[in-house]
C-alpha cells in the first residue's frame, strides 16, 4: 500500500502538466478565446520544475508537448521542444529561486514565459510563413502572467497535500 501511495504521489506533478496542457488546448467557444485563454501548461512546468524537478523527466515533458502539438495543430517538435527548453532554462535557475519570495519567483517567470511565447510565436510564424497578428503574443503573455499566482495558489496546495 505505501508503495501505490509513494508512486501515487510522484506522478501528481506529470499529472498536473498533462492535465493543464489539455486543458489550455481545450476549444472554448471562438478560434480567438486560444488567444485569450493562458498558457497554463508553461506555468505548471515552471513551477515543478523550480520545487520538484526531482519529478520532472524531461522525456515526459516531451510527450506532453508533442501531444499538446498534436490537439493544437502547432508543428510536431515545436512545444515539445519548447517544454524542454523551460525546463532546462528554469533548471539552471532553479537555485536562485529556491527561498525566494512569490514576488522574486514572479519576476523570473515573467522573464521565462516571455522568451517562450515570443519563440513560441516566431516559430509558428516561421512555420507560417507569415507574421500573423503581433498583438496576439503580447495578449497572452499577460493573460499568463496574471493567471500565474492563481496558478500557483493552488500547485502550492496540490504540492502540500498531495507530494510532499
Amino acid at each position: 500500500m505505501q508503495i501505490i501511495l509513494s508512486t501515487g504521489r510522484q506522478t501528481v506533478p506529470v499529472v498536473t502538466m498533462l492535465l493543464l496542457a489539455l486543458i489550455s488546448s481545450m476549444p472554448l467557444g471562438s478560434f480567438h478565446t486560444f488567444e485569450i485563454f493562458p498558457m497554463l501548461n508553461i506555468i505548471v512546468i515552471f513551477y515543478w520544475t523550480v520545487y520538484r524537478p526531482d519529478l520532472v523527466p524531461p522525456f515526459v515533458l516531451f510527450l506532453i508537448g508533442l501531444i499538446d502539438d498534436v490537439v493544437m495543430g502547432t508543428p510536431l517538435g515545436l512545444m515539445a521542444s519548447v517544454f524542454v527548453l523551460l525546463y532546462g532554462v528554469t533548471l539552471t535557475q532553479r537555485q536562485f529561486f529556491i527561498g525566494k519570495s512569490f514576488y522574486v519567483t514572479w519576476l523570473g517567470f515573467s522573464i521565462i514565459s516571455a522568451f517562450c511565447i515570443c519563440l513560441i510565436w516566431g516559430l509558428v510564424a516561421l512555420f507560417a510563413g507569415r507574421l500573423g497578428i503581433v498583438i496576439t503574443p503580447f495578449i497572452k503573455y499577460t493573460i499568463t502572467l496574471l493567471s500565474f499566482p492563481s496558478a500557483a495558489w493552488l500547485l502550492v496546495r496540490i504540492q502540500r497535500h498531495l507530494v510532499d
